[in-house]
Protein backbone atom coordinates (compact mmCIF):
# COMPACT_ATOMS: atom_id res chain seq x y z
CA UNK A 1 0.00 0.00 0.00
CA UNK A 2 2.85 2.67 0.73
CA UNK A 3 4.38 1.45 -2.52
CA UNK A 4 1.45 2.13 -4.29
CA UNK A 5 0.94 6.14 -2.49
CA UNK A 6 4.66 6.45 -3.58
CA UNK A 7 4.14 5.98 -7.08
CA UNK A 8 1.06 7.93 -7.12
CA UNK A 9 3.10 10.93 -5.12
CA UNK A 10 5.37 10.95 -8.17
CA UNK A 11 2.93 10.86 -11.16
CA UNK A 12 0.91 13.54 -9.46
CA UNK A 13 4.27 15.53 -9.40
CA UNK A 14 5.57 14.65 -12.90
CA UNK A 15 2.03 15.76 -13.85
CA UNK A 16 2.37 19.09 -12.14
CA UNK A 17 5.31 20.01 -13.08
CA UNK A 18 4.13 19.59 -17.19
CA UNK A 19 1.31 21.55 -16.49
CA UNK A 20 3.50 24.49 -14.60
CA UNK A 21 6.14 24.30 -17.60
CA UNK A 22 2.96 24.18 -20.10
CA UNK A 23 1.47 27.43 -18.38
CA UNK A 24 5.14 28.78 -18.71
CA UNK A 25 5.13 28.38 -22.36
CA UNK A 26 2.01 29.63 -22.73
CA UNK A 27 2.62 32.84 -21.35
CA UNK A 28 6.36 33.37 -22.61
CA UNK A 29 4.21 33.11 -26.47
CA UNK A 30 1.87 35.48 -24.97
CA UNK A 31 4.12 37.82 -24.26
CA UNK A 32 6.33 37.63 -27.22
CA UNK A 33 3.16 38.45 -29.34
CA UNK A 34 2.17 41.43 -27.06
CA UNK A 35 5.85 42.23 -27.74
CA UNK A 36 5.75 42.40 -31.64
CA UNK A 37 3.00 44.12 -31.69
CA UNK A 38 4.74 47.83 -30.24
CA UNK A 39 7.15 48.04 -33.15
CA UNK A 40 4.13 48.24 -35.56
CA UNK A 41 2.20 50.76 -33.65
CA UNK A 42 5.65 52.99 -33.85
CA UNK A 43 5.92 52.39 -37.39
CA UNK A 44 2.34 53.29 -38.21
CA UNK A 45 2.58 56.62 -36.29
CA UNK A 46 5.94 57.95 -38.12
CA UNK A 47 4.43 56.82 -41.62
CA UNK A 48 1.48 58.94 -40.71
CA UNK A 49 3.60 62.17 -40.11
CA UNK A 50 4.26 63.86 -43.52
CA UNK A 51 6.30 67.04 -44.13
CA UNK A 52 6.09 69.66 -46.27
CA UNK A 53 8.14 69.77 -49.32
CA UNK A 54 9.74 73.59 -49.55
CA UNK A 55 12.62 72.85 -51.88
CA UNK A 56 12.91 75.49 -54.36
CA UNK A 57 12.84 74.60 -57.84
CA UNK A 58 13.73 77.92 -58.97
CA UNK A 59 17.45 76.80 -58.90
CA UNK A 60 16.76 74.41 -61.85
CA UNK A 61 15.06 77.16 -63.87
CA UNK A 62 17.66 79.45 -63.25
CA UNK A 63 20.15 77.12 -65.49
CA UNK A 64 17.62 76.90 -68.04
CA UNK A 65 17.40 80.56 -68.53
CA UNK A 66 20.78 80.99 -68.04
CA UNK A 67 21.49 78.18 -70.79
CA UNK A 68 18.96 79.34 -73.45
CA UNK A 69 19.84 81.49 -76.37
CA UNK A 70 19.20 84.70 -74.32
CA UNK A 71 21.75 83.86 -71.99
CA UNK A 72 20.18 85.37 -68.95
CA UNK A 73 22.55 86.49 -65.92
CA UNK A 74 20.51 85.68 -63.15
CA UNK A 75 20.12 87.86 -59.73
CA UNK A 76 18.74 87.89 -56.12
CA UNK A 77 15.55 90.33 -56.02
CA UNK A 78 17.27 93.56 -55.09
CA UNK A 79 14.34 95.20 -53.91
CA UNK A 80 14.54 98.45 -56.72
CA UNK A 81 11.24 96.97 -57.82
CA UNK A 82 7.83 97.10 -55.50
CA UNK A 83 8.44 94.11 -52.76
CA UNK A 84 7.18 90.75 -54.57
CA UNK A 85 4.07 89.33 -53.82
CA UNK A 86 0.60 88.93 -55.01
CA UNK A 87 -0.95 90.06 -51.17
CA UNK A 88 2.03 92.92 -51.32
CA UNK A 89 -0.18 95.01 -53.88
CA UNK A 90 0.19 98.96 -53.40
CA UNK A 91 -2.23 100.71 -51.33
CA UNK A 92 -2.62 103.50 -53.91
CA UNK A 93 -4.21 101.23 -56.56
CA UNK A 94 -6.83 99.09 -54.07
CA UNK A 95 -8.49 102.51 -52.45
CA UNK A 96 -12.16 101.46 -52.48
CA UNK A 97 -11.30 98.06 -53.00
CA UNK A 98 -10.93 96.59 -49.51
CA UNK A 99 -12.53 92.87 -51.28
CA UNK A 100 -9.97 92.59 -53.82
CA UNK A 101 -7.30 93.59 -51.19
CA UNK A 102 -8.80 91.23 -48.61
CA UNK A 103 -8.64 87.95 -50.98
CA UNK A 104 -5.09 88.78 -51.57
CA UNK A 105 -4.17 88.97 -48.13
CA UNK A 106 -6.12 85.63 -46.79
CA UNK A 107 -4.59 83.60 -50.27
CA UNK A 108 -1.40 84.77 -48.86
CA UNK A 109 -1.65 83.55 -45.20
CA UNK A 110 -1.48 80.01 -46.93
CA UNK A 111 1.97 80.53 -48.47
CA UNK A 112 4.49 78.29 -46.69
CA UNK A 113 7.58 79.65 -48.15
CA UNK A 114 8.18 82.25 -51.25
CA UNK A 115 11.25 82.37 -53.25
CA UNK A 116 12.00 85.13 -56.30
CA UNK A 117 15.26 86.09 -58.52
CA UNK A 118 15.42 88.85 -61.55
CA UNK A 119 16.72 87.73 -64.62
CA UNK A 120 18.45 90.09 -67.48
CA UNK A 121 19.13 88.74 -71.11
CA UNK A 122 22.36 89.19 -72.65
CA UNK A 123 20.84 88.84 -76.17
CA UNK A 124 18.64 91.22 -77.86
CA UNK A 125 15.19 89.91 -78.50
CA UNK A 126 14.41 92.70 -81.32
CA UNK A 127 15.61 96.12 -81.69
CA UNK A 128 17.13 97.44 -78.41
CA UNK A 129 15.41 95.06 -76.28
CA UNK A 130 17.12 93.27 -73.63
CA UNK A 131 14.11 91.08 -72.04
CA UNK A 132 14.09 91.23 -68.13
CA UNK A 133 11.98 90.89 -65.31
CA UNK A 134 11.48 88.69 -62.25
CA UNK A 135 10.24 85.35 -61.11
CA UNK A 136 8.71 84.84 -57.92
CA UNK A 137 7.61 81.19 -56.41
CA UNK A 138 4.47 80.69 -53.84
CA UNK A 139 5.07 77.45 -52.51
CA UNK A 140 1.96 75.96 -50.86
CA UNK A 141 1.35 73.33 -48.05
CA UNK A 142 0.22 70.82 -50.78
CA UNK A 143 -1.85 70.57 -54.35
CA UNK A 144 -5.30 71.13 -53.34
CA UNK A 145 -4.51 74.68 -51.78
CA UNK A 146 -2.42 75.92 -54.26
CA UNK A 147 -5.18 74.64 -56.98
CA UNK A 148 -7.81 76.88 -54.74
CA UNK A 149 -5.19 79.90 -54.55
CA UNK A 150 -4.84 79.92 -58.06
CA UNK A 151 -8.27 79.52 -58.98
CA UNK A 152 -9.37 82.62 -56.66
CA UNK A 153 -6.58 84.76 -57.60
CA UNK A 154 -8.05 84.10 -61.63
CA UNK A 155 -11.14 85.20 -61.02
CA UNK A 156 -9.70 88.38 -58.73
CA UNK A 157 -8.17 88.85 -62.06
CA UNK A 158 -10.72 88.61 -63.89
CA UNK A 159 -12.99 90.82 -62.07
CA UNK A 160 -10.96 93.31 -62.00
CA UNK A 161 -8.23 93.82 -65.21
CA UNK A 162 -7.18 97.42 -64.43
CA UNK A 163 -6.11 96.67 -60.48
CA UNK A 164 -4.72 93.41 -61.17
CA UNK A 165 -2.23 94.93 -64.11
CA UNK A 166 -1.48 97.77 -62.20
CA UNK A 167 -0.98 96.11 -58.33
CA UNK A 168 0.07 92.91 -59.27
CA UNK A 169 1.68 92.57 -62.44
CA UNK A 170 3.33 95.69 -61.73
CA UNK A 171 1.80 97.09 -64.88
CA UNK A 172 3.74 94.72 -67.27
CA UNK A 173 3.30 91.92 -69.73
CA UNK A 174 2.93 88.89 -66.74
CA UNK A 175 2.01 85.53 -66.19
CA UNK A 176 0.97 83.58 -63.43
CA UNK A 177 1.33 79.21 -63.60
CA UNK A 178 0.50 76.30 -61.09
CA UNK A 179 2.68 73.40 -60.89
CA UNK A 180 2.20 70.66 -58.14
CA UNK A 181 1.90 72.53 -54.65
CA UNK A 182 3.74 75.81 -56.06
CA UNK A 183 2.49 78.85 -57.99
CA UNK A 184 4.93 80.85 -59.92
CA UNK A 185 4.58 84.56 -60.95
CA UNK A 186 6.49 86.25 -63.83
CA UNK A 187 7.07 89.51 -64.66
CA UNK A 188 8.53 91.53 -67.54
CA UNK A 189 10.08 94.99 -67.24
CA UNK A 190 7.51 96.38 -69.60
CA UNK A 191 5.37 96.46 -72.18
CA UNK A 192 8.02 96.41 -74.80
CA UNK A 193 8.97 92.85 -73.72
CA UNK A 194 5.40 91.90 -74.17
CA UNK A 195 5.05 87.82 -74.96
CA UNK A 196 7.96 87.11 -73.76
CA UNK A 197 6.65 85.89 -70.00
CA UNK A 198 5.29 83.16 -72.27
CA UNK A 199 8.35 82.77 -74.01
CA UNK A 200 10.09 82.03 -70.01
CA UNK A 201 7.64 80.26 -69.56
CA UNK A 202 7.82 77.07 -72.19
CA UNK A 203 11.65 77.47 -71.38
CA UNK A 204 11.46 76.99 -68.27
CA UNK A 205 8.48 74.36 -67.51
CA UNK A 206 8.54 72.45 -70.99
Amino acid sequence: MKLLLSILSVLLLVSCNNDIKKETEITTKDDTVVHTTEPESIKESVTDSTSVNLTSYLPSYKSKLEASKYKYVISNHNGLLSPPGFYDVDETYSKGIENIERALKDIGKTVVKKNSFQYKSQVRRNANVFPQGTMIEYIFKNDSIATDSYTRLMELKSGSETVWKEGIDWNSPALMIRKENRIYHIITGGENMKETEKEIADLIFK
